[in-house]
This record gives C-alpha cells, sequence and structure tokens, in this order.
C-alpha cells in the first residue's frame, strides 16, 4: 500500500471527506488530493500534522509499520476486534465478552482515577 491510499484509508474509515481533514489540518484540499493520488508526496511536516490527526505514527504513515500505533487503548482494541483478530493475554484467549468485560473495568478504574485528582 501506498503512502497516498494509507491516507485516503485513513480518511474514509473515520467518514471525513478531504473538504474536512483541510478545515481540521490546515493542509490545503487540492494538496490532500494530490498525496492521496501519489502524485505529490507531502513535505515532512505535513507528514507529521496528518499523523497527528489521524493517530498513527510517521513510520506507519509513510512506510505502513504499525509498530507503535498511536491511538488511545479503546481506539485500539476496537481496530483489533473489528479486523476479526484475537487477544491472547497470558496465554489465554479472550472471547469479546471477556474484552468488553476488561474494557468496562478499565474504564470504570479511569474514571474512578479522574474522580480522586479533582478531590486532591
Amino acid at each position: 500500500m501506498t503512502l497516498g491510499e494509507r491516507l485516503k484509508q485513513l480518511r474514509e474509515k473515520r467518514g471525513l471527506s478531504q473538504i474536512e481533514v483541510s478545515k481540521r489540518t490546515g493542509i490545503p484540499n487540492h494538496s490532500l488530493s494530490n498525496y492521496e493520488r501519489d502524485q505529490r508526496t507531502p513535505p515532512i511536516e505535513s507528514q507529521r500534522i496528518l499523523a497527528d490527526f489521524y493517530h498513527v505514527s510517521l513510520d506507519y504513515l509513510v512506510n505502513g509499520v504499525r509498530n507503535i500505533p498511536k491511538q488511545t487503548l479503546d481506539e485500539y482494541l476496537d481496530d483489533y476486534l473489528e479486523n476479526n483478530q484475537e487477544i491472547i493475554f497470558d496465554g489465554m484467549r479472550l472471547s469479546e465478552e471477556d474484552v468488553e468485560y476488561l474494557i468496562n473495568n478499565f474504564k470504570l478504574f479511569v474514571s474512578m482515577k479522574k474522580t480522586r485528582q479533582k478531590e486532591a
């Protein structure tokens, strides 16, 4: 997959138009179009802006290497489960129900931690 194909895939996955991405990133729409069609390579600053905007590493954006995803935990787990991949923890395969239970408990933990921080 090319850089342009990855940019288009990331945009479409989020249900955004090029115009919306342009407004949110400050990168001109015609430039985004050229990048997605692989007619131009974005300058490094635009690559950085787009990687931050899509919550991916520059390495993933440019090379397709997804070894350091820049996502929240819930986004990561949602992506992982959407691709029908299994989650294995300590040698045990977790069911979708198990993962949902873990996510809900993690959210509860974060909520309690935020409450304690506000009280401190």
